[in-house]
């Protein structure tokens, strides 16, 4: 009862404080007096996706230096009719979200502060969350569309005092960069492998989806990526991009890009591109790959999850590779973790032995805690080294990883990739709470009505009430009282009956809205989160000749494909210990093989390798475990050079 005494005062103060706001600029309460002027812009390239879940952009308020009050007012109004303000939007320090409102020919957000106020020459950046209209996806339209800040009477912000309800700041008309992009197309892109030796080849795929609500024609990649270098890595065009453009894009339809490049030097690569129909009136952000590692000894960093909340763990992986000839000793990883990052186990192993030429690779992990506000940023960086024989470091020296972003709230969805056309598919949505009230509605929606609902289950410690409805399918979880905590997550399934049945490789946004215990069930969400769901046309299945080796011992691996790719497609195959030979392989009738040796000699922290085969987006795995024995029970047993020495 206090709780809602007290969201009724806040309610009240703040209809009182916009009705003094109001009288204010009517002139019929207050000799109203202008103090100064402000901007308000938003960084260059600023641009959101047609039916991303919601999007969130810092808006940067600057009192010029010319004014003579400060400001601790900050009103910011966005087209009603395109636009809603989540509630989970971000204040700087000192500052308040005082209030939101979506309705009423208004879409707005209210930011406020009694203790740190914007000085003449300064500026605060506020961060806002959007969401389509009455919580929907962005909405779209026929080709790319320009917003624009909606500022009403332009006196959005108020100065702090004693004569707070007196005065204004007016907008500078000049300066300000108050407008962004809702882009029609989606695009993604990827390079593998993450690793590979001076001459090898690497794959970059481009998928993109037309987001608008029409056909788009002629919809092809801005020409080649552009490529982003360290240390003496280069790449050469080899193919591509296969095919050149689609002539015709029917709206959510997509289509991938590919294009094959041989690697030259040592370092990292970054492939970069976006896309656009033929007029270029419909285009794509920006998208880039992960960095491929390019030398004789590499190394790539990993950080999952990549979204997260303030004191979530995530895990770091270290992969090392051996493109070489000859084989690597005693390898020991050196991290460099961000500040905001506290050590909670690793590395793990705390050396490599040996790592054979021709490939091979293994790992070491590390599990970090990150804190930090929302919208803090993390990024690891580090390298191996060979610490007997040459010494030599891996490169690129430093590796960097993925970006680790803290939001209020975080979804991770298990499994990432479903074949198509697949039966029966539950997928597994995990919600991690970090806001200031638990949870107690969690609404799914599919992207379209390709996805079939079968059923769904799932809460915390007990069963959710799950409703359903909509063109396409909402699933609704609603608790009263098996909360998801601050501080917790819960997991929430829903199972298709049938996925979409793609021609290629196609990613689907699902929509995740939530409830606090604060918000109205039927009133606005507290925040809209989205996630990938990628629909392949490939599924592989993956088998080992021998699940258990002895020391220097090997399997044969065969990965099969379908549909048949045709022969001579490539499968790219990464392990995390042992020696993979050879990496990629060409199919016929469908098949690619590889052998697996296990490591020589035996080490005790080394007792298994996961070994995955990968092709156009399908994947599969198989774990082999390493024995303590002295003879091989397969294979043809190969002595290490240490040995023969001896």
């Amino acid at each position: 009862m206090k709780g809602r005494h007290k969201a009724v005062k806040t309610i009240l103060t703040v209809m009182l404080f916009l009705a003094l706001f109001a009288a204010v600029f009517s002139g019929s309460a207050f000799a109203a007096s202008r103090v100064g002027y402000y901007t308000i812009t938003l960084p260059a390239d600023t641009a959101t996706t047609m039916g991303d879940s919601s999007f969130t952009m810092p808006i940067t308020v600057n009192n010029l230096a010319t004014s003579t009050g400060s400001i601790a007012y900050v009103r910011l109004e966005f087209n009603t009719s395109i636009y809603d303000v989540s509630l989970s939007g971000s204040p700087p320090s000192g500052w308040t979200l005082a209030n939101t409102n979506n309705g009423e020919g208004h879409a707005f957000v209210l930011f406020t502060t009694t203790t740190t106020p914007i000085a003449p020459g300064g500026s605060q950046t506020f961060t806002v969350t959007l969401t389509g209209r009455s919580a929907t996806n962005i909405f779209s339209a026929a080709s790319d569309q320009t917003d624009t800040l909606d500022y009403g009477s332009n006196r959005t912000v108020m100065t702090v005092g004693p004569s707070f309800n007196n005065n204004y700041f007016d907008k500078n008309a000049t300066g300000n960069a108050d407008t962004w992009k809702r882009k029609a197309l989606y695009s993604s892109i990827s390079a593998t492998p993450a690793s590979i030796g001076s001459g090898g080849t690497i794959t970059v795929i481009q998928t993109v989806v037309n987001r608008s609500n029409t056909t788009l024609n002629n919809v092809q990649p801005v020409g080649n990526p552009t490529i982003t270098t360290t240390g003496t890595a280069g790449a050469t065009l080899l193919s591509g991009p296969a095919p050149s453009s689609v002539a015709s894009m029917a709206a959510g339809a997509s289509e991938t890009f590919t294009w094959t490049y041989t690697a030259s030097g040592s370092g990292s690569l970054q492939f970069c591109n976006s896309a656009r129909n033929g007029t270029s009136t419909a285009t794509s952000k920006n998208s880039c790959s992960g960095y491929v590692a390019v030398g004789d000894f590499t190394a790539y960093l990993t950080v999952t999850p990549s979204q997260i909340v303030n004191g979530q763990s995530v895990t770091v992986t270290m992969t090392v590779t051996n493109n070489g000839s000859a084989s690597i000793h005693n390898i020991r990883p050196t991290l460099n973790p961000p500040a905001g990052s506290t050590n909670v186990s690793g590395p793990t192993p705390a050396s490599i032995g040996n790592l054979a030429g021709g490939g091979a690779s293994s790992t070491f992990q590390w599990v970090y805690t990150l804190t930090g506000s929302v919208g803090t940023t993390f990024t690891f960086s580090g390298y191996a080294r060979d610490q007997n024989d040459t010494g030599q470091y891996s490169l690129p020296n430093p590796t960097y990883s993925n970006q680790v972003v803290i939001s209020a709230y975080s979804v991770s969805v298990s499994p990432t990739d479903v074949p198509s056309g697949s039966a029966n598919v539950t997928l597994a949505f995990t919600v991690i709470n970090n806001g200031g009230y638990p949870l107690r509605q969690i609404k799914i929606t599919s992207p379209n009505t390709s996805f079939v609902y079968n059923a769904a289950s799932g809460g915390c410690s007990g069963a959710w009430t799950v409703t359903t409805g909509g063109t396409p399918t909402w699933t609704n979880f609603w608790t009263g009282a098996d909360y998801v905590p601050v501080g917790g997550s819960c997991t929430f399934s829903v199972n298709y009956s049938s996925v979409p049945t793609v021609s290629s490789n196609t990613d689907y946004n699902f929509r995740l809205d939530i409830w606090d215990t604060q918000t109205p069930t039927n009133g606005e969400p507290r925040a809209s989160l989205g996630v990938i769901v990628k629909i392949t046309v490939y599924t592989i299945a993956l088998v080992a000749g021998e699940y258990s080796l002895n020391p220097n011992c090997v399997t044969t691996l065969t990965a099969t494909v379908s549909p048949d790719p045709g022969d001579g497609s490539i499968v790219n195959f990464l392990e995390t210990a042992g020696t993979l030979d050879p990496h990629t392989s060409a199919t016929t009738s469908a098949q690619a093989q590889s052998t697996l040796r296990a490591p020589y000699p035996y080490s005790a922290s080394i007792t298994s390798a996961d070994v995955t085969a990968s092709y156009s987006g399908g994947s599969d795995g198989v774990t082999i475990t390493f024995l303590n024995g002295t003879a091989c029970a397969t294979g043809v047993r190969i002595l290490d050079w240490r040995e023969v020495i001896r």
